[in-house]
C-alpha cells in the first residue's frame, strides 16, 4: 500500500478545510470525532458488535472473514459517496478509524485503488484524543471578560475578534449560554468528548505567544463542564470586569429573549423556582404573560446579580484585576474601550520592568 500514514499534528494541519472521513461506527462517531469529519462507517453499530464478539470467541481470522462479508456489498457505495463529496480527483482525502487499524487501512486502500489521493491518521482517533487532552492541559495566557448578566460580553468578544484578537467563545462551542435560559435558540449540546474536541480545534489554531480572550464562565455550561486545564488558565488570568447600567442591561436582555414564546420562557422560569422563591416566580410569570418582559427581567436580574456577586467572592482570581465602567450597550465601542484599557495596562507593566 502506497498511501501515507501521518501523525495527529500533521493530520490536523493538513486536513484543515479538507475532506476528513471517519470510518468508525455511528455510535463511536456520535461519542466524539475530529471536528468537521464526515461519518462513512465501514461497519454499522450491530456489525461492529458482532465482529467484536466473533473476535473474542473465535479469533482474528474468523472476525476478519466476517468483516469482509459485511464490507463487500458496500464497496461501490463507499467510492460513490466519496466522489459526491470531492470537487475533483486531485483533492486529498483524510481517513481515520479508532486505532489506525484495518478499517481505515482497508478504506484508504480502496480509495487509493480508485485513483484517489489518501492520507491516513497514524494510530487513529485514539492518538488524536491524546493530542486533544495534552493541548487542553497546556498553560496559556488568558484574559477573562467578566460582568453581570446583560453586559453584552459575548458580543464584545466577537468585536474583539474582528479587531484581530484571539477569542475563545466557550458558550458558542458548548451551544449554551450558561443560564436557565441558555439553551433557547441553540443547537443541541455536543457530547462531553466532542466539546473537548471542538475546544481543541480552536486552541490549536491560536498563536501561543499571544493572549486569548475568554468570557468569565462558571465551570458548568448547560450539561457540559470546562476541562480542568482550561479552567486553571482562566483562574490564573487577568480579569477585566465590566459594569453596564441596569437599564441598558434590561433592554439588551429584552431584545435578546423577547423574541421567544412566553410559554418557553415560563418553562425556564419554573426551573429556578427554588432560587427565585415562589413569590418572585409568580410575579415574574405574571409580567411575562402580560407582555411586560422588562419587569420580568428586573426580577430575574436581582437573582442573577446576587449570584454573580457571590460567585466572584468565592473564586480566587489572580490579583491583577480591573473594572471598567461602560455607559451604553454598544459592543463595538465597548470592545475598543476595553482594548485600549488593556493596552495601557500592559504598557505600564512593561515599562515598570
Amino acid at each position: 500500500m502506497t498511501f501515507c500514514s501521518i501523525k495527529p499534528v500533521e493530520f490536523i494541519k493538513k486536513s484543515e478545510n479538507e475532506l476528513i472521513i471517519d470510518v468508525r461506527s455511528p455510535l463511536e462517531y456520535q461519542k466524539g470525532h475530529i471536528p468537521g469529519a464526515v461519518n462513512i462507517p465501514v461497519f454499522d453499530n450491530e456489525e461492529r458488535k458482532d465482529i467484536g464478539t466473533i473476535y473474542k470467541e473465535q479469533g482474528k481470522k474468523e472476525a476478519v472473514l466476517k468483516g469482509l462479508l459485511y464490507v463487500q456489498p458496500k464497496l461501490l457505495s463507499f467510492v460513490s459517496r466519496i466522489y459526491s463529496l470531492i470537487s475533483d480527483e486531485s483533492q486529498e482525502i483524510f481517513v481515520y478509524c479508532q486505532r489506525g487499524g484495518m478499517r481505515s487501512e482497508s478504506f484508504s486502500w480502496l480509495l487509493h485503488t480508485s485513483g484517489l489521493k489518501v492520507s491516513r491518521l497514524d494510530s487513529g482517533y485514539k492518538n488524536f484524543r491524546q493530542l486533544v487532552l495534552d493541548t487542553l492541559e497546556k498553560k496559556m495566557e488568558f484574559i477573562l471578560l467578566g460582568g453581570k448578566t446583560g453586559c453584552g460580553k459575548t458580543d464584545i468578544l466577537h468585536e474583539l475578534e474582528k479587531k484581530g484578537e484571539q477569542v475563545l467563545d466557550l458558550e458558542k462551542i458548548a451551544c449554551h449560554k450558561g443560564s436557565a435560559f441558555g439553551d433557547l435558540g441553540q443547537d443541541e449540546q455536543p457530547s462531553p468528548q466532542q466539546f473537548e474536541n471542538n475546544l481543541f480545534k480552536k486552541l490549536f489554531q491560536f498563536d501561543q505567544n499571544k493572549p486569548v480572550w475568554v468570557e468569565n464562565e462558571s465551570p458548568g455550561i448547560g450539561g457540559l463542564f470546562i476541562p480542568l486545564g482550561v479552567r486553571n488558565n482562566m483562574k490564573n488570568a487577568l480579569l477585566i470586569n465590566i459594569e453596564l447600567p441596569l437599564n441598558e442591561r434590561i433592554k439588551r436582555i429584552a431584545k435578546e429573549y423577547g423574541k421567544f414564546e412566553a410559554l418557553l420562557l415560563e418553562e425556564r422560569l419554573k426551573k429556578i423556582k427554588k432560587k427565585l422563591g415562589p413569590e418572585n416566580l409568580e410575579k415574574a410569570c405574571f409580567h411575562l404573560l402580560n407582555n411586560e418582559i422588562e419587569k420580568t427581567i428586573t426580577i430575574l436580574l436581582n437573582y442573577y446579580d446576587k449570584g454573580y456577586s457571590h460567585y466572584m467572592k468565592k473564586i480566587d482570581f489572580h490579583e491583577n484585576n480591573k473594572t471598567i465602567n461602560l455607559e451604553k450597550d454598544n459592543p463595538k465601542q465597548n470592545a475598543q474601550i476595553i482594548l485600549n484599557s488593556y493596552s495601557c495596562r500592559t504598557s505600564i507593566i512593561g515599562s515598570s520592568h
